[in-house]
């Protein structure tokens, strides 16, 4: 883990011995353990986010240099602020799940990040990224209306005439349609792209994104439709999580996208929750998902098969882990996913 607090500020990361050994281990061909998602990714044969983003911007990623002070590609979770508790997600990324862990055991050290609340750590961050080619904002929920700092971030490149040089990327839940002002601050830089995370439709989203509502989230994707059409530089992006509670309907998923004239999904491994990894299934369970994906027609969902031949994690502890959430949260895995639930009896 890294040996340094954000609160240090960024040039503590910089000079941090945890960044110059991952820089080293780069350097070295070795591939660190805290990139495993991109890892996993890459063995099966499917692209991952590092070859993504290098595909993306090779010109600019091929003229760094590690004695460059400010960073080109820069990903921020301001807070862990959300307002869901996603069966794919912790406490690390979702203040809904540092309320959830309080409750199962009131000595866990989960906590809600406020290191955002500091305006010199937006100075800090600014200076940092003010020549950045491209920001990815994650989360938490960054369309939470609980923290200003989001947008005072994004009005200091405005301020600085430089925005319009920049790309914004968003992964967002979909519970929330963002307000007038984030629209206008959007209009001033160079492209915006919205990602919304969603793990399948209906109650298969209900039961893999609780608490959110299906009918409230496909109103919102309506609305960002309507967005992407009224603003030539805001664009609409689907993601995906391929995990044991979703695979087996990726093509499903992929359909539906095409029937509502959305972007083809990325796909992209669970990670963190090894016990939900798609590997979790014995054989038997694993042909029967092989055969559903095999039978699509889209060449990235039959793509996914290969997670299956992968050794991750432990199918008793997947089942004890859906069967204390159901209980707790009033839901049915085996009603919710009946082609699986011939496993958790």
């Amino acid at each position: 883990m890294p040996n340094f607090n954000i609160t240090d500020g960024l040039t503590a990361y910089r000079n941090s011995s945890w960044l110059k050994s991952l820089q080293y281990e780069f350097l070295s061909d070795k591939k660190p353990a805290g990139c495993s998602r991109c890892w996993s990714d890459e063995e099966v044969g499917i692209e991952s986010k590092r070859q993504r983003d290098y595909r993306l911007f090779t010109d600019h990623l091929d003229n760094l240099s590690l004695k460059q002070k400010d960073f080109s590609i820069v990903a921020i979770a301001f807070n862990n602020l959300c307002n869901l508790a996603c069966r794919i997600c912790g406490p690390w990324a979702s203040s809904s799940w540092v309320t959830e862990e309080k409750k199962i055991d009131p000595n866990t050290t989960a906590t809600v990040f406020d290191w955002h609340t500091n305006p010199a750590h937006i100075d800090d961050l600014y200076e940092y990224s003010k020549n950045a080619k491209v920001i990815h904002i994650i989360g938490g929920e960054p369309f939470l209306t609980s923290f200003k700092e989001h947008l005072v971030y994004l009005n200091k490149f405005i301020d600085a005439n430089n925005s319009n040089d920049i790309s914004l990327h968003y992964t967002t839940n979909g519970t929330i349609f963002p307000d007038e002002k984030y629209i206008n601050v959007w209009k001033k830089f160079k492209q915006v792209e919205i990602q919304i995370s969603i793990d399948d439709t209906g109650r298969r989203f209900e039961y893999n994104r609780w608490p959110a509502k299906w009918n409230k989230v496909y109103a919102n994707i309506k609305s960002f439709q309507q967005l992407e059409k009224e603003n030539p530089t805001i664009g609409l992006s689907i993601s995906y999580t391929v995990s044991a509670f979703t695979i087996f309907y990726a093509g499903d998923f992929a359909e539906w996208c095409e029937q509502e004239s959305l972007p083809q999904p990325w796909f992209g491994i669970v990670s963190l929750k090894p016990n939900y990894h798609p590997a979790v299934y014995n054989d038997v369970t694993k042909k029967i998902i092989k055969d559903k994906l095999l039978s699509s027609k889209y060449d990235n969902v039959r793509q996914l098969c290969n997670y299956l031949d992968l050794e991750v994690g432990n199918f008793d502890d997947f089942v004890k882990e859906v069967k204390f959430l159901d209980n707790i949260r009033k839901q049915d895995f085996s009603l919710t996913f009946p082609e699986l639930s011939i496993n958790i009896q």
